[in-house]
């Protein structure tokens, strides 16, 4: 037996898993960029047409955990055009407006899409090469 290679044993094996994890790190942020970018267009596009405005206002941000798709020009809007409302002023006060699913449904499938995507990557495991010294 070589002596050499036992003494650092313990150390490669730390080095071999640590390159595993920050592999699997990474292809996850990729997924989830890839999935808070997809649900932002699909967002957009099932948004309700007015001006034009709250439809343009959706944007992904990057976090500490990940991604976060929001509206950063009509944040007020969401719950309103989503759920629907009653209006409570002028000419058409009291009616009620339906409102446009555009925000949950998107938001799930893009959910179910990284739960996916992690489960393929967990799945595929992380094949390194194992350095010899």
């Amino acid at each position: 037996m070589n002596i050499k290679g036992l003494d650092h044993l313990a150390q490669d094996i730390v080095e071999f898993y640590s390159a595993g994890i920050d592999s699997i790190t990474e292809s996850t942020f990729a997924a989830a960029k890839e999935c808070a970018e997809s649900c932002c267009e699909k967002i957009k596009a099932a948004s309700p047409r007015g001006t034009g405005k709250y439809r343009q206002g959706w944007v992904v941000r990057k976090t500490s955990n990940g991604y976060m798709v929001y509206n950063k020009t009509e944040p007020h809007l969401e719950m309103i055009l989503e759920h629907g409302h009653v209006i409570s002023k002028g000419e058409r006060k009291g009616e009620r407006i339906e409102g446009v699913p555009h925000i949950y449904d998107n938001a799930d499938e893009a959910r179910d899409k990284f739960y996916s995507m992690c489960v393929d990557i967990k799945s595929s495991g992380v094949r390194l090469k194992f350095k010899r010294r």
